[in-house]
């Protein structure tokens, strides 16, 4: 059987880290939040510079990982390139992606009304296959619904009458489905 290293994990790690920045630069790409096109201009390109201000926050400790440098450091003759632990790396990259998740959230318009916060639900479950520790995936978990609740009291929903009761079903929704699929992640996780 084989054997499912760190560094295996490091690369799977930066390959989900890559395809959520992608999915976050579509995201900035195609929201217009006003008929007015300078305006929007301004707003999508304050989204991509916050994406690309995390990009390489999030990506350069995934490559510069000891184990994942071991790949690559054969083609620089094995040249000694000092690296941060793995385990770091990840802790980092998923710390990083919810305050990332979490000012994209806030410069378009809050949990309710924002595209990104279908991100903060898959985070958990990231943690979860790309094999973190339990206290790490319910520190993940924990900020991610307190961010998200957070920013779902402090948004208000343009153009539609405010009730109580559809923030609070809302959230309630919400968070219970990040709580079922962390709970159903980790319970059926590969050992």
């Amino acid at each position: 059987m084989n054997q499912i290293s760190s560094a295996n994990i490091t690369a799977a790690a930066l390959t989900t880290q890559v395809f959520l920045l992608i999915i976050m630069g579509i995201g900035a790409a195609f929201w217009y939040p006003t008929e007015d096109v300078f305006h929007g201009l301004y707003r999508r390109t304050r989204l991509a510079w916050i994406i690309l201000t995390f990009t390489p926050l999030t990506l350069l400790p995934l490559i510069f990982s000891v184990d994942f440098a071991e790949i690559w450091r054969p083609l620089l003759g094995n040249a000694n390139i000092p690296g941060v632990r793995s385990t770091l790396a990840i802790f980092l990259m998923f710390s990083l992606d919810i305050v990332c998740v979490a000012f994209l959230i806030g410069w378009t318009g809050g949990s309710r009304n924002s595209p990104f916060s279908a991100i903060y639900f898959i985070l958990p479950a990231l943690a979860i296959f790309l094999r973190e520790p339990f206290l790490r995936i319910t520190l993940y978990t924990s900020i991610v619904i307190l961010f998200f609740v957070a920013q779902l009291i402090m948004s208000g929903v343009p153009n539609l009458p405010t009730r109580q009761g559809d923030k609070k079903a809302f959230g309630l929704v919400s968070v219970f489905c990040v709580l079922l699929t962390t709970v159903i992640g980790y319970v059926t996780r590969p050992r």
